[in-house]
Formats: C-alpha cells, structure tokens, sequence
C-alpha cells in the first residue's frame, strides 16, 4: 500500500509513500527510517526531476504533459519536454501525469516514459460505466 501525506507517516503498514514536490527534500530522510519503502514524489520541472534522483525517489510522476481539467489556463509541459527528461535521466522511472486520456494517450507511446497516471482516462471511464 503506498500512501500520500499527511498521514501516511504514522502508518505502520505501509509499503511506501507518493511525495509533493515541495517534500523532496525530505526523500533521503524518508530512506534512512523506511528503507524498504516504495517512495515516489511528484515533480513538475526538470530541475525537481534532478533533485528527485539525488534524494534517491524510486520513480516520479512528471505533470502536467497536457492541459488538465484540475489546472485550468496550464499548457502542461508538452511531449518534448518529457522525452527530453527521460534522455536527462535515464536511469529514473518516469511516469507521465496529468491531461492524459483517450486522445493524447497515444503520443506518449514513444517517449521512453515508464508508465502513464491517467486521472482524466480514468475518470471518463467511470462516468461511462456509471
């Protein structure tokens, strides 16, 4: 089971914890007193990226790609710019987040990322099966 904050911190029995990114600084802190935990952290620049690698993160959610409903008037990164991440840090799973859904699903298939968070897929999902 792997948590988010806030309360994930008192949590016995989880496997690891998804960070904000203004928490990764703390990723190595995390490590030292859960050292078999999952960890991964959101990152929306290149730069937190980076620093997600040398806290030593496990993977990161990289966002937005495209725009999103839950961040109205944001252009979202673009497809280049991710592809140009995983160049910068091949070794770093990276997942894409964020405007991803039935049609923009397809342009990330050649981009080298590690896996697609899907809110908005998934949502449109639900609201067809409901």
């Amino acid at each position: 089971r792997v948590l988010s904050l806030p309360h994930s911190l008192r949590e016995p029995k989880a496997d690891g914890l998804h960070c904000p990114e203004g928490l990764l600084q703390e990723v190595s802190r995390l490590r030292q007193r859960h050292p078999h935990w999952l960890l991964t952290c959101a990152c929306h620049s290149e730069r937190s990226v980076a620093l997600a690698q040398e806290e030593g993160c496990d993977a990161v959610l990289f966002s937005p790609i495209f725009p999103t409903r839950s961040h109205p008037g944001h252009p979202g990164v673009g497809v280049e710019k991710l592809k140009a991440v995983i160049k910068s840090h091949p070794s770093l799973p990276i997942y894409a987040l964020g405007g991803v859904n039935g049609e923009t699903i397809d342009e990330l298939m050649e981009t080298g990322c590690a896996g697609v968070a899907a809110i908005d897929l998934i949502s449109l999902l639900t609201e067809t099966t409901s």
